[in-house]
């Protein structure tokens, strides 16, 4: 009973490492067969473009992005206002950590006195000090900058400005009821602020 216990482990084990060998050479073949073809995509790897409708310019619906020298992948499952690579020149750096901050991501104010020497890649939110000196800078809300949920003050938006919100505190404050949200950072569940341009 044992021995044909053993067995069925080591078949089993087989049949799992000759799946996945199978599986990396498919991985492994990709480029070669594209290779082959020319360096033209074939038909699985072929990526449909879509015109972007303000900027105008056509891209792939998916592909890879650049900001700041680092790289990852994207993916457009709709119509698009601006292209990869303008969305890419929006996109700032946060304030304190150097996080990237990219079009639609929630970012918090911090202000800090008019006496702050701020970095090079620091946004300011506005130009003008507040009335007791002070000045606000965007900053993320990465889990090792922002202090909490409810100092989402806004999203960063086209083109290249923040997109003033009520912070989860406003929200309670003006409505003088407890306030439940279940993501600072979902943009369709904030409530924005109209902007004096």
């Amino acid at each position: 009973m044992v021995s044909f216990l053993v067995f069925g482990i080591i078949v089993s084990c087989a049949l799992i490492i000759r799946h996945f060998t199978k599986e990396r050479s498919a991985r492994r073949k990709a480029p070669e067969q594209l290779r082959k073809d020319g360096g033209k995509k074939t038909a699985d790897a072929a990526a449909t473009t879509i015109v972007a409708s303000v900027c105008k310019h056509e891209f792939p619906k998916k592909g890879i992005i650049k900001i700041f020298g680092q790289e990852g992948p994207y993916e457009c499952d709709g119509p698009q206002e601006y292209c990869a690579d303008c969305r890419s020149a929006m996109a700032i750096k946060c304030a304190w950590c150097e996080g990237i901050i990219m079009i639609d991501d929630a970012v918090t104010l911090y202000s800090r006195p008019k006496e702050f020497v701020a970095p090079a890649h620091a946004v300011l939110y506005e130009e003008k000090e507040s009335k007791d000196g002070r000045r606000r800078f965007v900053g993320c809300m990465g889990w090792n900058c922002a202090s909490s949920g409810v100092d989402r003050q806004g999203f960063w938006g086209f083109p290249g400005k923040v997109r003033r919100t009520l912070s989860p505190i406003e929200e309670m404050l003006l409505s003088g009821k407890d306030v439940a949200i279940s993501n600072p950072c979902k943009i369709d569940e904030a409530i924005f602020v109209r902007q004096e341009e």
